[in-house]
């Protein structure tokens, strides 16, 4: 899906939502007081430290609300980042033409979740948090190199394309901070800022994807 409709997708969806809020605190909406069950999409950016670039990360995550202070939950999510890297060159006519390979990591966190809520501002009904969590990532790589015939060696590459399979230990560390678009609404919206360490190995190789994340959410009470 090119990015221009994943735009159009995700501008729709929050319209959507944002009228479902205003409906919610006209009389006769529920009271989501009442619910302890928040159910939250995310979508934005994360840094990975080994390929040195930024790619996109999507996770779905549920929190438990103990007490107004407090919730805990689980998230997954996947991590996506493509990048290239210069292999040689090769001839083309006349001409010299850089040889490159096409990676593509698939990163699949998951995490349990602790939350602290801090309600400072509730006249605003803006709520900061910070949040922690642990757990493990499934990293896919993909790997990709054209057939060619090195220009200055003349030596001769087949084309290989692999598929492998790393896992290790993952945690994260952000600063959240939710906006209720009306007081009795059953949705809010949620912007996170933090880091995030992924480091997945596998036979003595190891990838550091750890890096900053920034995300925007939008939070269901059910």
């Amino acid at each position: 899906m090119k990015l221009r409709h994943l735009f159009t997708v995700i501008t729709a969806a929050t319209c959507i939502l944002f009228q479902a809020a205003l409906y919610a605190d006209q009389p006769g909406g529920s009271d989501t007081n009442m619910s302890a069950h928040e159910f939250i999409g995310k979508i934005g950016t994360a840094y990975a430290s080994k390929p040195e670039k930024f790619g996109l990360d999507v996770s779905l995550n549920y929190l438990y609300e103990i007490d107004p202070f407090f919730a805990f939950g689980g998230e997954i999510g996947v991590f996506w980042i493509n990048w290239n890297q210069k292999l040689g060159v090769r001839q083309v006519g006349l001409l010299v033409a850089d040889v490159v390979t096409d990676s593509n990591a698939y990163t699949v966190p998951m995490f349990f979740n602790v939350q602290i809520r801090l309600p400072l501002f509730p006249q605003l009904r803006l709520e900061p948090s910070i949040n922690g969590g642990l757990g493990y990532a499934v990293m896919l790589l993909n790997y990709s190199r054209p057939a060619y015939i090195e220009a200055f060696t003349n030596r001769y590459y087949n084309r290989k394309n692999s598929l492998l399979a790393y896992g290790g230990f993952a945690w994260q560390g952000f600063l959240s901070l939710a906006f209720r678009p009306a007081e009795r609404s059953r949705i809010c919206f949620t912007l996170d800022i933090g880091y995030r360490g992924l480091y997945p190995n596998r036979d003595n190789i190891s990838f550091n994807m750890s890096g900053v994340i920034a995300r925007f959410g939008i939070t269901i009470y059910l």
